[in-house]
């Protein structure tokens, strides 16, 4: 599964979160319907969109496994690693904050499965849980560490907004992936 994910991610790479430099854009008020207006706010556009894309190819192989296995405690954790470890390398090693923030989100989702696990939690909820807390915080700890080495220049709105956003979708496709499969008996 690490591997179909990472294909994704390297086929995909023009429009990955960890590539992008949309945050790093400063985003100035322009009257709506002016060049100038279109010209900031389509990089925005794509970088909201290069965090859903991102989002959703992460979460969603997890999301597959979680409702159809119990994961032992770290495989998620190494899973989110060896994605963000390719999108480092292909990256030549620039934003080593990335496998940071990325193993950050895993453990989190290792955590919160351990923890599920115990309990009575059912399978579907602990699928979309897990879905969405990765993407809530790898681009939280992505894009609170990318402030602190680089800059971000988004507004604090778009920033949590793509943030929320980005769990929120993935929560979404993972209560699809999680649906329970009903059999249609044919009319007699």
């Amino acid at each position: 599964m690490t591997s179909l994910a990472g294909l994704a991610l390297f086929a995909l790479s023009y429009l990955s979160a960890f590539f992008t430099d949309a945050p790093q854009r400063p985003l100035p008020h322009y009257p709506e319907g002016t060049p100038e207006h279109a010209a900031v706010e389509i990089p925005a556009s794509l970088g909201l969109g290069s965090f859903l894309i991102t989002s959703l190819i992460l979460a969603l192989p997890l999301a597959y496994l979680v409702v159809r296995w119990r994961l032992p405690y770290g495989a998620a954790t190494g899973y989110a690693i060896a994605l963000a470890a390719l999108a480092v390398v292909l990256m030549d090693f620039q934003r080593g904050y990335v496998l940071a923030a990325t193993a950050t989100a895993g453990l989190a989702v290792d955590l919160f499965l351990a923890w599920a696990s115990r309990g009575k939690l059912a399978r579907r909820a602990q699928t979309i849980v897990a879905a969405g807390l990765l993407p809530l915080i790898a681009w939280t700890a992505q894009l609170a560490l990318a402030a602190a080495v680089e800059t971000v220049a988004w507004p604090a709105e778009l920033v949590s907004g793509v943030i929320l956003l980005s769990a929120v979708v993935t929560a979404v496709a993972a209560g699809f992936i999680a649906a329970p499969i009903t059999q249609t008996v044919p009319a007699r």
